[in-house]
């Protein structure tokens, strides 16, 4: 019975004063219920994206939250266009991109406890939005610690996709990376061939004037590493994933001193760490 009483409260608008915060109050409420909440999961949906309480709550729940989740975020890959960066407008919080972006925060955040969303997360990989896929992504690094033999060949083959953007890439080569620590016999060259491909690119002279461009309609919400080099520069996602093989890697080391002569100071920074590392 009171479970009506919490949706209603996490749904008011947060307060600073100790007997207005009803969204905080209600939350504790929802870490006592936990799975026994699961009635409350249709109308935290229905305001998933107005801040971070909902998110909070679904976590609370746990599994039982995935199915109608994916379902949710199924709706959302028909939205094609941008997303819509100014939080002031009214229909910021309710706009697909961000509601899409709350539910691979959720799922990210329950790592293997939302493998029930791994086919709908495969099929954000593949969606022709570029931030989609980029997030989609990271969440599968998250979501499939367990399914490697699943999520590895999904992973190579939107990282090595003509059609995949390249500023997306360093996030993409994170998530294989996260994933397929037990396969670096298969992961660790097509790393190093995306590294490849990258620094022939214009990505490498863009980061060499500090030209690289900002990339608001990515958000990185896996745990580690929390690194917004990461997001804007496609070549360090590439450098820091090679790096977490450690001395499994060695075949890397070329292309990490050849990346430690570049002109960008963030790219020799991480490059010098992860020839350490390896």
């Amino acid at each position: 019975k009171a479970v009506p009483y919490l949706v209603d409260w996490i749904g008011r608008s947060y307060s600073s004063y100790p007997n207005g915060n009803y969204p905080e109050r209600a939350l504790r409420g929802f870490e006592a219920l936990g799975p026994v909440a699961k009635p409350a999961v249709p109308q935290l949906i229905k305001i998933i994206g107005q801040g971070d309480y909902p998110v909070r709550a679904l976590l609370c729940i746990g599994p039982a939250a995935v199915p109608a989740l994916a379902d949710k975020y199924l709706e959302t890959l028909a939205y094609t266009n941008p997303p819509m960066m100014n939080w002031r407008n009214p229909r910021y919080t309710t706009s697909p991109a961000r509601i899409q972006e709350s539910i691979i925060q959720t799922f990210s955040q329950m790592g293997t406890n939302a493998e029930a969303a791994l086919p709908v997360l495969i099929m954000g990989v593949n969606s022709k939005t570029p931030w989609t896929r980029a997030e989609a992504a990271l969440a599968l690094g998250n979501v499939g610690q367990n399914q490697p033999d699943m999520i590895i060949p999904v992973l190579i083959n939107v990282l090595t996709n003509a059609n995949t953007d390249p500023i997306s890439q360093g996030m993409i080569a994170w998530a294989l990376a996260s994933v397929g620590h037990e396969r670096p016999k298969v992961v660790i060259p097509v790393l190093i061939q995306t590294f490849t491909n990258l620094n022939t690119s214009a990505i490498q002279t863009m980061a060499s004037r500090g030209e690289l461009p900002f990339r608001p309609d990515i958000y990185f919400w896996a745990s580690n590493p929390s690194s917004y080099d990461l997001i804007t520069h496609p070549l360090v996602g590439v450098v820091d994933a090679l790096a977490s093989f450690g001395g499994e890697a060695k075949a890397a080391i070329p292309c990490l001193l050849l990346a430690g002569q570049s002109e960008d100071a963030t790219l020799r920074d991480h490059a010098a760490v992860a020839i350490q590392k390896i």
